[in-house]
């Protein structure tokens, strides 16, 4: 999984799409949330400061907001 690359397809997707990374991911590469980003079209990034990895257990509110938002 590591050497694969779907960077380059990333501008095929047409929909709504939210990018979220806690500060304090330590698995998850800055870079990667950078390219994923900027590789949406029209993507929204939300950055929570003091956060890692398992945003689904530390930031449930905010997982929950964004799926909202997006289904809005």
């Amino acid at each position: 999984m590591v050497n694969e690359d779907r960077y380059g397809r990333l501008g095929e997707l047409d929909l709504p799409a939210t990018v979220v990374i806690g500060t304090l991911d330590k698995t998850t590469p800055p870079f990667h949330t950078a390219d994923l980003h900027k590789g949406i079209k029209g993507s929204r990034l939300v950055t929570l400061e003091d956060m890692g990895h398992s945003l689904n257990w530390e930031a449930p509110d905010v997982i929950a907001r964004e799926a909202i938002r997006l289904a809005g």
